[in-house]
């Protein structure tokens, strides 16, 4: 999610959401920005710090999570 008022110019903070379907367990990252390299370090982090172990993963179509598939 981007928090840039409703403009996409400048720079602005994103936020990773995380939510386990099984559970709901929802966990937040805020990044500076969305490079693949930033979202996948805030999937390391996030994923360190849950109490069960991450057996999937499903993303939307954004172009950093292609360091994913």
């Amino acid at each position: 999610m981007a928090h840039g008022g409703g403009s996409g110019s400048g720079q602005f903070l994103h936020t990773l959401t995380m939510t386990d379907i099984a559970t709901g367990w929802t966990e937040y990252s805020a990044l500076i920005s969305k490079s693949e390299i930033s979202v996948l370090r805030a999937f390391h982090d996030v994923q360190k710090g849950i109490p069960f172990p991450l057996l999937g993963l499903d993303t939307d179509n954004g172009s950093e999570f292609i360091l994913f598939r």
